[in-house]
């Protein structure tokens, strides 16, 4: 039991990493909060049975695995089906080459560096360009690809 439990310790472990090392490539925008409760579950429950161990019924013990396995395998497979199209960079390069523009870093403290909370709640990437010595900054929309120009009033 207590090899099962070093296993799930090590898998969920390797997920979380994966969880946020893959949301930084999408600027943040993805929801990771559900998927990060559920795998801290499962890394809690499995702690939790690798210190008890054979003191905890064996009814319950087995529960805890079939809940370990299905959150481990559900969490990563959903995740992925709901990342966005288009990963920061991407997008980027779509604006660049679509747009005929210069990407360049914001230097403006008062404008979001990379993404901005739209009217309904999602996130959008921000791009910041330069064309002809003039300062275009874009939303991007990273689930459908979409993008208009955007002004940002001081």
């Amino acid at each position: 039991m207590k090899k099962f439990s070093f296993i799930f310790v090590v898998i969920t472990i390797i997920e979380i990493f994966l969880l946020f090392k893959v949301n930084s490539i999408f600027a943040n925008v993805t929801h990771i909060t559900g998927y990060f409760i559920g795998l801290s579950v499962v890394l809690t429950l499995s702690i939790f049975v690798m210190v008890k161990g054979e003191s905890i019924k064996k009814k319950i013990r087995t529960r805890i695995i079939i809940i370990n396995t299905l959150t481990l395998l559900l969490a990563p497979i959903l995740f992925l089906l709901t990342l966005p199209k288009y990963t920061y960079h991407e997008a980027e390069t779509k604006v660049k080459v679509e747009k005929n523009v210069k990407i360049i870093n914001n230097q403006d403290e008062s404008i979001p560096d990379r993404t901005i909370e739209a009217p309904d709640n999602s996130k959008q990437y921000v791009i910041h360009t330069e064309k002809n010595q003039e300062i275009v900054r874009y939303i991007f929309s990273p689930y459908s690809g979409s993008y208009k120009p955007i002004t940002f009033e001081e």
